[in-house]
Formats: structure tokens, sequence, C-alpha cells
């Protein structure tokens, strides 16, 4: 059913890594059922997320958790879990493993994304080196995935992301389950709590009730 209305708009912020394989699809399903509303994708970071939420410049965002600490004012939904790898080189010795434990990286050169860019995400990793009572030697923090994956592929280290990273530019890489089933990374929907819009609501509502279809394609 289309929905007749005055013409609106909703800006929506979303990780490109984590969304690219579901936010076009989600968005043509949106427009169908509100032909009048104006949708606008900003390509975020989660940092520029929070931080354009601040400013009042995005609706809703497609991120990782934002630690409690930093979250006062958003409602945040879980929309799918994704799993770490480990990004290796493709000519690398643990190129060859099945699966890689985080003590297989004690001795290797680690590249992570920018704290600032992920907080949340960066936390989680430097968490799991710290539970196995490792040191990582963290030789790279680039501010955005492609980055990463382009570091990995020139033989500077060795990354752990999320396995959306896929989604992006690898080759000269290859990317490794990280041993450990429970380590897992959500992607939420976020929006602000006193939300207003009856545009936000009905987006966030049509997400929510197509989470299957963003599984299946993610």
């Amino acid at each position: 059913m289309k929905y007749e209305c005055e013409i609106w708009h909703i800006r929506i912020g979303y990780l490109a890594s984590a969304c690219f394989s579901f936010i076009g699809k989600l968005v043509r399903l949106f427009s169908t059922q509100f032909p009048n509303v104006r949708v606008q994708l900003v390509e975020m970071t989660s940092q520029e997320q929070i931080n354009a939420f601040d400013k009042h410049e995005i609706d809703v965002g497609f991120s990782r958790p934002i630690p409690s600490n930093m979250n006062t004012r958003l409602d945040c939904l879980n929309i799918y879990n994704d799993r770490l790898v480990v990004v290796v080189p493709e000519l690398h010795a643990l190129s060859t493993y099945e699966h890689i434990a985080i003590s297989d990286l004690k001795d290797e050169n680690i590249i992570l994304l920018n704290r600032m860019s992920a907080v949340g995400l960066f936390n989680k990793i430097s968490g799991i080196f710290h539970q196995e009572k490792i040191n990582p030697n963290i030789i790279s923090q680039p501010s955005n995935m492609q980055t990463l994956l382009t570091e990995v592929s020139a033989e500077l280290g060795i990354a752990i992301a999320p396995s959306c990273v896929a989604n992006l530019y690898t080759k000269g890489c290859l990317l490794v389950p990280l041993m450990g089933a429970e380590i897992k990374v959500p992607l939420e929907i976020q929006y602000m709590t006193n939300n207003t819009s009856i545009i936000v609501e009905e987006f966030v509502k049509m997400t929510i009730q197509n989470k299957k279809l963003i599984n299946d394609l993610s």
C-alpha cells in the first residue's frame, strides 16, 4: 500500500562495508511505500554518525553499538550480527589456516580501524587481545576499512575486521574466521530517543520487519 503525504525527507547515515549488501534494497522498499519521501544516504563512520546525531544532521543511522557511556540519547535496535575475521595477505603463512586464534597473532604486525572511527569495534577487538593477555603490536590505525584492506594487501600487517569487509575491494587479501563462535559484531539501527517524525518511525518499523531479508543479503 502506498501512502500519500506531503514531500518529506529522511537522512540516513550508514557504514559502507556493513550496509552495501542491503541498503539499496531496503531504501527501494521504503520508497515504494512512501513515494513522496526524499531519502538522503550519507556514508559515515560510527563516530561521524554520533557527531551527526549531535548536530541533527541525520535522522537514522546504521552503525555498530555505541559504548554505554557515550550513548544517552539514542534508541538502538539490533539488525544482524556479523562475525570477526582475520584479514591476511594472500601469501602469508596464516592464509592456509581454516581458523585463526588470537594467540596466533602475538608476533604479528596488527592493523586496526582507528578508534575514533569505530570506538565500539576497536574496544571489542582490543578486549579480545586483553582477555588472552596479549599486547598487540598495532602498527597502523587507518580511518576507513578500504585503507585497512589496502595495507594488508601491501603486506604491511594483518588486520581484524568484521566479515562484511568482503563487500569491499579485497584483492590480495584473504579472510580467515577468527576462532571463537561467541565473537559477534552487531549492526544496529539507531535514532533519537525523542524522535517525533512519523517518517523515521515508519522507516525503523520497516527495517525491523525486514530483518530476515537483511540477514539473507548480508
